[in-house]
């Protein structure tokens, strides 16, 4: 192709493969200014590969060239033609990030499958956490990315990897609940999640979904055998039943919450009297 071409001229020519210039190469440039991948730009990656540059190069932000691609659904067939060349998969950025990260962050369900298929330990590679101790599956909850976080658990993710503020995926996807996260915590829930597990707020998955008076998940919980009456470890004052709001009156969903824990068991002595009154 004529890009291949001239790739190629160039390189006969003395031109280096590995030149630095404002901190990318020529290899990392092809990512940068051929969004959108045909033939002729895969010909130049292999061009330059092919003499020498350097696939494991890094940006200003740590960033490799199979990171870049993995962030693109537009770069999926040049991931195989990387990964040949010793493209390292466990490589992080100046974040933490790896490859699989940045594809799962951007809900590159293509890019994920393959980098996944291509490690030699899974394991290693889908519970690597970054500086701030995210985990893929914890970006895919947050992208509430089904198929990927299917795809993850599938791949050996640990559902109860804890970030550096305490919390689960579990937690992460009912922090960020709406109503299509039923089924991400359906699957979370069957992949072995802690329901009992607190944050270092000491949260509990209970207590966050009693604080938005979550009923779908309420219900799963308790299903599952979230303790009703268990502790806050930052608020011995506090168990799941303490977090319902209290600064209106009872709606349905509440009093159905509610009647929910008392039959579960729960001490109504935790329950806010504002509220005990409204049900008394």
């Amino acid at each position: 192709s004529k890009y291949g071409n001239v790739a190629t001229f160039l390189i006969r020519r003395g031109a280096n493969v590995n030149q630095i210039s404002k901190n990318s190469t020529p290899l990392l440039n092809t990512i940068k200014y051929f969004y959108n991948y045909d033939s002729s730009h895969t010909e130049v990656l292999e061009v330059l590969l092919e003499n020498g540059a350097s696939v494991n190069a890094r940006n200003d932000e740590h960033k490799t060239l199979l990171m870049l691609a993995a962030s693109n659904g537009k770069c999926k067939s040049i991931l195989p033609l990387l990964l040949d060349y010793g493209a390292n998969l466990n490589d992080q950025d100046n974040k933490g990030n790896t490859a699989l990260t940045h594809a799962v962050s951007k809900g590159c369900s293509q890019n994920v499958s393959k980098l996944l298929q291509s490690a030699k330990n899974t394991n290693d590679l889908v519970n690597v956490q970054n500086h701030e101790g995210l985990s893929a599956l914890m970006f895919a909850v947050k992208e509430r990315g089904l198929n990927i976080i299917q795809d993850l658990v599938d791949h050996g993710a640990d559902v109860n990897i804890k970030d550096v503020n305490g919390n689960t995926a579990l937690l992460h996807a009912l922090t960020h609940y709406i109503e299509q996260t039923k089924e991400i915590i359906t699957t979370l829930f069957k992949a072995g999640s802690n329901v009992n597990c607190q944050n270092n707020d000491g949260l509990s998955p209970l207590m966050l979904a009693s604080s938005e008076c979550l009923l779908y998940p309420i219900s799963v919980l308790l299903d599952s055998g979230a303790d009703v009456n268990a502790v806050s470890m930052k608020d011995n004052t506090k168990t799941a039943i303490s977090f319902f709001p209290c600064e209106h009156y009872l709606k349905r969903d509440e009093i159905i919450c509610i009647e929910a824990f008392v039959e579960r068991g729960a001490s109504m002595s935790y329950l806010n009297p504002h509220l005990f009154h409204q049900i008394m």
